[in-house]
């Protein structure tokens, strides 16, 4: 039965199944934490430490991967506003400041992010700024005596450098961080907003060759070869 299942999620590369994987995947959390629950009562305490560390992999695995999916929608929402107009004040696709979009992407998510740059440099927790990813946020300022003037969304962070996507005064672009004599220097810090918020999944459509999809897989092994102790 576990392998039979296994092998459906392989050869399931449908947006439907995608989603279902989603669902079932936090109903099988559920149900291995209720049966590893189930063994420790008939077994003793002895059984407790076990069920402990076996509950901790199971939510931290779903943890990771959820959030790692969560990222790539962030940024993926975040560039179909490519082109449109800067608009001080502007927090709708009619037009965004710098922080008004990151403010209406991330609450697209229910991630919370102030609409003002300067609150959201308060906002998660502060990361190095060479070891961003995708949806962390990256605020400038003209000089270490200066205020926060300006905030970016992180689109990528490769070999090819840090890429952000931002609205400025050419509307909303991509640049890479690294090149941009500019936006370089004025680079103060960079905060993840998104690890610790409540953040909310959107349908999901992914290639059965990319990375996510392994992730995914690797999750759907790990349920199920925890259920299969029990069945």
């Amino acid at each position: 039965m576990i392998c039979f299942l296994k092998k459906v999620f392989t050869l399931a590369p449908s947006k439907q199944a995608k989603n279902l994987l989603i669902m079932l995947s936090r109903q099988w959390k559920a149900l291995t934490i209720t049966l590893f629950s189930a063994f420790s009562l008939a077994h003793g305490a002895a059984f407790n430490n076990e069920r402990i560390t076996a509950d901790t992999l199971v939510v931290s695995k779903e943890r990771t991967f959820e959030e790692t999916l969560v990222r790539q929608q962030v940024i993926s929402f975040a560039k179909q506003f490519q082109g449109v107009n800067y608009k001080y004040a502007g927090r709708s696709p009619k037009g965004f400041d710098c922080s008004g979009f990151t403010h209406y992407v991330m609450n697209h998510f229910n991630v919370d992010a102030s609409p003002c740059s300067r609150t959201q440099a308060t906002q998660g927790r502060k990361v190095e700024l060479g070891k961003v990813r995708p949806g962390d946020l990256i605020f400038f300022r003209r000089s270490k005596s200066r205020y926060i003037f300006h905030v970016a969304m992180v689109y990528s962070n490769d070999k090819r450098g840090v890429h952000i996507i931002h609205s400025t005064s050419r509307g909303v672009v991509i640049d890479n961080l690294n090149e941009s004599k500019y936006w370089k220097p004025k680079a103060y810090i960079a905060r993840d907003v998104v690890s610790g918020s409540d953040f909310k999944l959107q349908d999901i459509d992914i290639d059965p060759k990319s990375k996510l999809h392994q992730e995914m897989q690797t999750v759907m092994d790990l349920h199920l070869d925890v259920m299969a102790c029990f069945i």
